[in-house]
């Protein structure tokens, strides 16, 4: 009995030895939504983070790929982070988005807190308008990070990116504005916004990566004046959202056709 305790001991210290990782990656957009204007040929850039290593000479990601509409947006690389990757990556276009893949990647590169990995510029297709996003997936088997003794660092989230290109100075007087979110308590947060005419409104809570967390409302008929809801934070399964960066996003549709989607950042403090 004492060989087995004491095998299982040295088992358990060499893994400890190796340095495991603590926690997973996760992979976010920065700004956490964006919003464009109809024929806008003005970039507006995205940075892609990489969140939650635990060892700032961690690898980066050698591949990985982006999947959005390519009818309605163009995206582009703005610039890569040169001191994760011997060389800027290499990108194919797909149908469906673009694959991203560095040709190389430092044994030694940092994965800094605060630089963007790779960052995006979007623009608008002419003509379009809408609700749209682009999404962040892992495309092959080189897409890992690892840990200075090679060992993986498994990615739990990639990052989806709401994308909202309104009509502009057409779209006539804006439905909704003066979006805020007060959150006076751990056990609840309300979203306040106000309509300029009555309209079909949906409240949804989203996190950093962009996905779904509470509907708080859907579709639901309100009057002009000054709205809100309460959010008593918790997901759509009726779980406690653990605390951190979390997005509200208000979607306002007029019985003439017309949309606006307002977004905003706010923080869960426990």
């Amino acid at each position: 009995m004492s060989r087995r305790i004491t095998r299982a001991l040295i088992a358990l210290l060499t893994l400890a030895a190796c340095g495991l990782p603590a926690r997973a990656a996760t992979v976010v957009f920065d700004p956490p939504a964006l919003a464009l204007t109809k024929d806008d040929t003005t970039p507006k850039t995205v940075g892609v983070y990489v969140k939650g290593l635990t060892d700032g000479k961690s690898l980066a990601f050698a591949s990985f790929l982006t999947l959005w509409n390519r009818a309605a947006l163009n995206v582009g690389v703005a610039s890569w982070d040169t001191t994760a990757l011997d060389v800027p990556g290499v990108v194919t276009t797909t149908t469906t988005g673009a694959n991203y893949s560095a040709a190389r990647v430092k044994a030694t590169g940092a994965v800094k807190p605060g630089v963007a990995l790779l960052t995006l510029r979007l623009t608008p297709k002419p003509g379009k308008v809408g609700n749209f996003s682009l999404k962040f997936r892992p495309s092959a088997n080189l897409n890992v990070l690892h840990g200075p003794t090679g060992l993986a660092i498994p990615v739990s989230s990639w990052a989806t990116l709401p994308v909202t290109i309104s009509d502009g100075a057409s779209s006539g007087a804006a439905l909704a504005s003066s979006l805020a979110v007060s959150s006076p308590g751990a056990r609840a947060a309300t979203i306040m916004y106000s309509l300029t005419s009555d309209a079909a409104v949906s409240v949804e809570i989203r996190n950093v990566a962009g996905r779904l967390v509470r509907t708080v409302v859907s579709a639901h008929p309100e009057t002009a004046g000054m709205q809100s809801h309460v959010w008593p934070m918790v997901n759509d399964q009726g779980a406690v959202v653990p605390p951190g960066a979390y997005l509200a996003v208000v979607t306002v549709s007029a019985a003439d056709g017309r949309q606006q989607r307002l977004m905003q950042a706010f923080t869960v403090a426990r």
